[in-house]
């Protein structure tokens, strides 16, 4: 299985991506845009996880320490790379980074314990909205990106649990499962 950990957004911010997203969908270019109930914010990717391994991943994801929900708010947008041919387009996030940053530094502690090596590049907190698949109309689509970003408005999303997602990849792009979750406050 191909898994990975993350975060997802409350009912309320996934409508708000929902709406950029189909303002964005209907400009003409080369972007596969995300589904709305697919945007996620990446903690940790995991890669092929046999199915043997779940149980020893899970009981170790199990034992985060609890804290209380994360308050995170959908923040700007970029591409990466930032310089250069876009391939990603994505939605930032700001509130409550530093908390943010301990529970990627606990997950990545959790998942080493059991064989999972830590991510090597530095934590970037962002949501894929798209994948550039070639440079038609792209200026105009991170305009419009850049303008719906600064529109999105003031309000924090909730966040109360980390997620083990199973990734499998299809002919319209990746679509995610949920293996187990893990809820930030109270026992897992």
């Amino acid at each position: 299985m191909r898994c990975f950990l993350a975060l997802s957004p409350d009912p309320d911010a996934t409508a708000r991506i929902a709406a950029m997203l189909e303002r964005l969908g209907r400009m003409r270019g080369r972007v596969r845009w995300v589904e709305p109930a697919q945007v996620h914010l990446t903690l940790q990717f995991l890669g092929e996880v046999a199915e043997d391994a779940l149980p020893d991943l899970v009981a170790a994801l199990g034992m985060l320490p609890p804290r209380a929900p994360l308050a995170l708010s959908l923040d700007g947008t970029g591409r990466f790379p930032p310089r250069g041919a876009a391939r990603v387009l994505w939605l930032g996030l700001g509130g409550e980074l530093d908390r943010l940053q301990a529970l990627v530094d606990d997950v990545a502690a959790c998942c080493e314990a059991v064989g999972f090596p830590r991510e090597r590049r530095p934590f970037r907190p962002h949501m894929t909205l798209g994948r550039v698949k070639g440079p038609e109309g792209l200026d105009r689509i991170v305009g419009e990106l850049e303008r719906l970003g600064r529109e999105l408005g003031p309000g924090l999303t909730p966040i109360d649990r980390v997620r083990l997602l199973e990734s499998r990849l299809g002919p319209s792009g990746a679509r995610y499962t949920e293996v187990a979750a893990f809820p930030l406050a109270g026992t897992g």
